[in-house]
């Protein structure tokens, strides 16, 4: 570890244990052509570095954790991780993935998947599989228990769409503010 620490729990771990700043890892490019800084999270089914085995379907490919401490160990707080979704055709041209952003309910120390963002580029949000019932895939699926609106605003016009769970009443309204 970096910093003094005598016991890491990661392979690499920045500390700081003054309380007027907290850990930062700055990657900087200089660079007259564009270039930019970068980190790569890479996942190989193989033990031997060098050789590679195709990753399989819901394999993660690299996660970012959010943790923090509960006064006794860290609890996380969020999570973005990638994962493959689908098939890799086992080539060089081949890796679907999804994106998938968890977050912890207050009362809980463990996390839900909250929104994913598909290999197809479809969003789905408070739901794992962002589908149709009508045979099509849609770009955006909002799923939630209860009442569930879509507001749409730009600060001149606004647009609404609600559903009520209790009376199944569907509601929709545009206009200006």
């Amino acid at each position: 570890g970096t910093g003094g620490n005598s016991s890491p729990s990661t392979n690499l771990e920045v500390l700081d244990s003054s309380n007027s700043s907290g850990s930062v890892l700055t990657l900087t490019t200089h660079s007259s052509g564009g270039h930019s800084s970068g980190i790569t999270l890479q996942s190989n089914r193989h033990n031997t570095i060098g050789s590679h085995t195709v990753v399989t379907d819901d394999q993660y490919l690299g996660y970012i954790q959010f943790l923090g401490s509960d006064g006794t160990d860290y609890e996380q707080g969020a999570k973005i991780h990638a994962e493959v979704d689908g098939s890799p055709a086992g080539d060089a041209t081949d890796m679907p993935a999804a994106l998938v952003f968890s977050t912890t309910p207050d009362g809980s120390d463990s996390s839900s998947e909250r929104m994913r963002i598909s290999n197809a580029g479809n969003v789905g949000i408070g739901t794992t599989s962002p589908a149709s019932d009508f045979g099509y895939t849609p770009l955006l699926h909002l799923k939630k228990d209860g009442d569930i609106a879509l507001v749409l605003d730009n600060a001149t016009e606004k647009f609404e769409f609600a559903m009520n769970n209790d009376t199944d009443v569907l509601r929709l309204h545009a206009g200006s503010l």
